[in-house]
């Protein structure tokens, strides 16, 4: 049965196309969106920085009153999730994650978080073998995919067959406990529980002028608000340096998606010469995969 072809489009379709075995497939998305990560983690201190600002709060409970009685209940229990419990509380979880970075597991700083993501995909700035193999492979796939005539048609899967081996191997070779655990349990949290929670709410919308929040899918979805978002933010993080513009914020949250897409579709994969049907069936999505990462590796670059 030929490989599927799968669309990261909301919370649900990414656990899908990242759960096991595609550990690296999880970690290379949260690696494109580490800027994001970062930028929450600026918020948690310009909301002490700034405290006139951070006023306007969308949800029931407001800081200084008690907790929701769920929430209350659920922290009376020994066994309480830290964070869970603060889910609820915008201001606690910025509070949290501000006296908490680089103590917690799930409150990874960014040098513990290059600590994970660096034997895989190399150390920022640098080329490492992830993108001679990567850029193989998006090769051999753009070649296929833009060829003119089908003759040496046969040829070009070939192409694509022997890149492909690399990568596999290299990304399946890398990945162990630390890795499934990161990916399938660390950066979860630190995402989507604790800073995209945080860039999501309507309150932080509002302090950095952006009418309306982010949806609930983003970003794993792409959103011109959570653009606008993230381009605010940065814009008060980055005077002097320079702001992480909107079409760049979603030009990463697009690499992200495509790149995840694409690294499960190579796990994936293995040729099947025993039914060549099949095999090409299976080669078309990883082929289709890895073009379509390869564009958004222009667009950003671009």
């Amino acid at each position: 049965m030929p490989i599927a072809q799968k669309r990261i489009a909301d919370l649900a379709s990414f656990r899908e196309v990242t759960a096991a075995p595609h550990d690296a497939a999880a970690l290379y998305f949260y690696k494109q969106v580490d800027s994001y990560v970062e930028l929450a983690y600026w918020v948690s201190d310009d909301l002490f920085r700034r405290p006139h600002l951070y006023t306007r709060f969308t949800e029931a409970q407001r800081p200084g009153e008690d907790p929701k009685p769920a929430v209350k209940a659920a922290k009376d229990k020994a066994d309480t999730d830290y964070w869970q419990a603060r889910e609820s509380d915008i201001v606690a979880l910025l509070a949290a994650l501000r006296s908490r970075t680089g103590s917690d597991e799930f409150a990874l700083s960014h040098e513990q978080r290059l600590q994970v993501l660096s034997p895989i995909f190399g150390e920022p700035g640098e080329t490492n073998d992830f993108d001679r193999l990567r850029d193989d492979l998006i090769a051999a796939s753009t070649a296929y995919a833009e060829r003119v005539f089908d003759t040496g048609v046969e040829m070009l899967r070939e192409r694509v067959r022997t890149a492909h081996r690399p990568l596999q191997n290299y990304l399946t070779g890398l990945t162990g406990a630390s890795s499934a655990w990161s990916a399938h349990r660390a950066f979860p949290r630190l995402t989507e529980n604790i800073t995209f929670r945080i860039l999501r709410h309507a309150s932080i919308a509002s302090v950095f002028g952006v009418l309306s929040a982010p949806s609930q899918d983003w970003p794993y979805a792409a959103d011109a608000n959570g653009d606008k978002l993230i381009e605010q933010i940065s814009l008060h993080r980055d005077k002097e340096t320079g702001a992480l513009g909107r079409q760049a914020a979603s030009n990463l949250q697009r690499l992200a998606a495509r790149g995840a897409e694409a690294l499960a579709a190579v796990i994936d994969y293995t040729e099947n010469s025993e039914d060549p049907a099949d095999d090409v069936a299976s080669l078309d999505v990883l082929i289709t995969s890895c073009y379509t990462w390869g564009a958004a590796r222009n667009a950003l670059s671009g």
